[in-house]
């Protein structure tokens, strides 16, 4: 399994500007399986797979479900009198 890693706690994100991660960005809460070598200081090793995601659907709430699919349609205007 490949090693993965994650910004460490109160680690900003950042973008390398040189070296052959130049144009990369590094966003805090996302897990990388290839970090720079320069900047291994600010990251730590985690456990699980290489998945760049931020959020895992574990830490998502499904969606409830509504109860009514077609919107009720307007109320007529009931104060207007017809002359």
């Amino acid at each position: 399994m490949k090693k993965t890693y994650r910004l460490k706690p109160g680690v900003e994100s950042f973008d390398v500007v040189d070296g052959p991660f130049a144009g990369r960005q590094f966003v805090k809460g996302l897990s990388y399986t290839q970090i720079p070598p320069e900047e291994k200081h600010k990251f730590e090793e985690i456990q699980g797979p290489g998945v760049r995601d931020a959020l895992k659907k574990a830490d998502v709430p499904a969606a409830k479900p509504s109860p009514r699919t077609v919107p009720r349609p307007a109320k007529p205007l009931t104060n207007e009198k017809e002359d």
